[in-house]
């Protein structure tokens, strides 16, 4: 190479180096642009809202869970009221169940009593009226002996 090409080299290799300076400096701006502000692509948006919504389900769970809690202490309360309840009725009804009884116990023995107590006087009424009906009759038949009765022959005849 003859040294009148080498100016013409040294030219070109100055224009590229000039060229390539301001390049190299928008890309090392370019860089720290990038360093400084993340690089926002789809993916990582999607992310971003998957991340979002997470957290709003995970904040969801623990709401239904609390209300979960709150709703199986609500119905504790209310079963442990209900069987309270059934249990003082229960208590009642036995306390109306043995009054009932003694009530029962009690007209029945005063019919028994009341019955044998008829009966017995029933039977000294009867008693005393067939005692009655005796003597009666005792007396009839000797006020029937006493009188002086016309046979029965005088009675198949009638008077004319």
């Amino acid at each position: 190479m003859n040294s009148e090409e080498f100016p013409k080299l040294d030219n070109l290799t100055t224009d590229v180096i000039n060229t390539v300076d301001p390049l190299r400096e928008t890309i090392n701006d370019s860089d720290v642009v990038n360093q400084t502000q993340p690089v926002i692509t789809p993916e990582l948006e999607n992310l971003d809202i998957l991340q979002t919504q997470k957290q709003k389900l995970e904040a969801e769970i623990r709401l239904l869970e609390d209300q979960k809690k709150q709703i199986q202490n609500n119905l504790g309360r209310l079963v442990e009221e209900g069987v309270l309840e059934l249990e003082q009725r229960k208590q009642a009804l036995i306390i109306t169940i043995e009054q009932l009884e003694r009530r029962r116990d009690r007209i029945e023995q005063e019919m028994r009593n009341s019955f044998a107590g008829v009966s017995q006087e029933l039977a000294i009424r009867v008693q005393g009226f067939k005692d009655y009906l005796v003597g009666s009759l005792q007396d009839l038949a000797a006020t029937a002996e006493q009188l002086e009765l016309s046979r029965m022959d005088n009675w198949e005849t009638p008077p004319n």
